[in-house]
């Protein structure tokens, strides 16, 4: 699993925002390295508070991403510049203000920070 959170989104039609996650979970996924499906990789736009200045950069934050020896440094890089390209891409044909894009991942060791999942609906 991975978690995609992109901060600094202004409002856009929902057709291209669903486009944008479409491309997001597959860029993720192409990454051999990673073992991951598009569904494997979520992508969430929370809403900001604050609307100014909202558009003109955009931060991708990724979590969850478990720690494994064939996800080294390189790789990590490949995916933060994937991640960028797609986010830059994007930003250049519906966000003309947008200066800035970033994208830090991290990685995540569930033996030393804890970590739990399941069905809910099997409690």
């Amino acid at each position: 699993m991975c978690l995609l959170e992109i901060k600094g989104m202004p409002a856009v039609d929902e057709g291209i925002l669903e486009q944008l996650i479409g491309d997001l979970q597959e860029g993720v996924a192409s990454i051999r390295e990673l073992n991951l499906l598009p569904s494997q990789v979520t992508v969430a736009i929370p809403a900001d508070r604050v609307q100014k200045g909202l558009g003109e950069e955009l931060i991708c934050l990724v979590f969850g991403l478990f720690d494994k020896p064939e996800r080294t440094f390189d790789v990590r890089v490949r995916l933060a510049k994937h991640i960028y390209f797609i986010l830059a891409r994007f930003a250049r044909g519906v966000l003309p203000q947008c200066g800035k894009v970033e994208v830090f991942p991290s990685r995540f060791n569930p033996d030393k920070e804890g970590y739990a999942e399941g069905d809910p609906r099997k409690l």
